[in-house]
């Protein structure tokens, strides 16, 4: 067990101990009929919103009745080994950062820097929606320097770039389609016409706030 979890830490695959709906390392895990894997609460609140709608919130596949949930005990472990690993020092579950944050005052993280896709040793400047690249300074010299990438769109760098990248049409991913709960692009827009679709950002914070509302619920009646 003590070489997986060296080994986890070594490539940097701590997001594989990490829950998709909290984005923290998984407490109580559970996996889908479709393999993907989740807090049991983080799950349990998902389904209680969408009442009689059981999916998977990664892949969207859909499961015609409630699926038998069980602990998976091997990932629960692995878990409970990366922490003692990390001395502390690692994500943490969901339920030890509230704790955290209830006892303690909040302090800004620094967001963690993004490579440039170009070189893959420094730090990013810049993100090109356009191109869905990230870029260091060197490297963004033609779009600053070139009237060909005149129109190109530069924002600050963005992390995880590919995974928000719409797979159909290569671009960002910057809404919410409400009737299918997928986020889309900009030209998924021309095909959800008739949905009801917000910035992707908003859905965001809609969905934190509910999912923080869901677990004083929670919270309250224990």
């Amino acid at each position: 067990m003590a070489s997986l979890v060296e080994a986890l830490s070594m490539f940097g695959l701590e997001e594989e101990l990490t829950c998709s709906i909290c984005l923290c390392l998984f407490q109580t895990p559970v996996t889908t009929p479709c393999g993907h894997n989740f807090c049991l609460p983080c799950l349990e609140m998902t389904w209680i919103e969408f009442e009689e709608k059981f999916s998977c919130p990664q892949c969207r596949a859909s499961f015609e009745t409630r699926p038998e949930l069980k602990k998976n005990t091997v990932l629960c472990k692995v878990v409970e080994q990366f922490q003692i690993s990390q001395d502390g020092l690692s994500k943490g579950t969901c339920e030890e950062k509230r704790e955290k944050a209830d006892s303690s005052p909040t302090k800004p993280r620094p967001p963690s820097p993004v490579p440039c896709d170009s070189c893959l040793v420094v730090d990013a400047a810049k993100t090109c929606l356009t191109c869905m690249v990230s870029f260091c300074q060197e490297h963004l010299g033609p779009h600053l320097e070139s009237p060909a990438f005149k129109c190109h769109q530069l924002v600050p760098p963005v992390k995880e770039l590919q995974q928000q990248k719409c797979q159909a049409h290569t671009k960002l991913l910057e809404f919410f389609c409400q009737q299918h709960r997928i986020p889309i692009c900009c030209f998924c827009l021309l095909s959800h016409k008739t949905c009801s679709t917000t910035p992707l950002k908003e859905a965001k914070e809609a969905k934190e706030l509910q999912l923080k509302k869901r677990l004083t619920e929670l919270s309250a009646l224990n």
